[in-house]
């Protein structure tokens, strides 16, 4: 599949430390091999009735907000674990 990467995503990954940002980037291309590869730490978010349906991808204290719209993956948001979903 494809992977789209926001701009904010990019800039995310620049800002943190190199060790977080090569595993993050290491998840993410596992992710456009298989978006529903049981060995990520992926789950369904659950409360939005809106399609597309967000997925949330952890990789250590990061979370990767994406959807799958087609044949791609659109990767819309990374935090770390402590600002919460309250963006979504």
């Amino acid at each position: 599949m494809r992977l789209l990467l926001h701009p904010y995503v990019n800039k995310f990954l620049e800002r943190i430390d190199k060790k977080s940002s090569d595993d993050i980037k290491s998840h993410l291309r596992k992710l456009a091999d298989d978006p529903f590869d049981r060995e990520l730490n992926i789950k369904k978010l659950k409360g939005r009735d809106k399609k597309p349906v967000p997925f949330r991808l952890r990789v250590k204290d990061y979370r990767i907000i994406y959807f799958i719209i087609d044949d791609e993956i659109k990767v819309t948001d990374i935090f770390h674990r402590n600002r919460g979903y309250g963006s979504i």
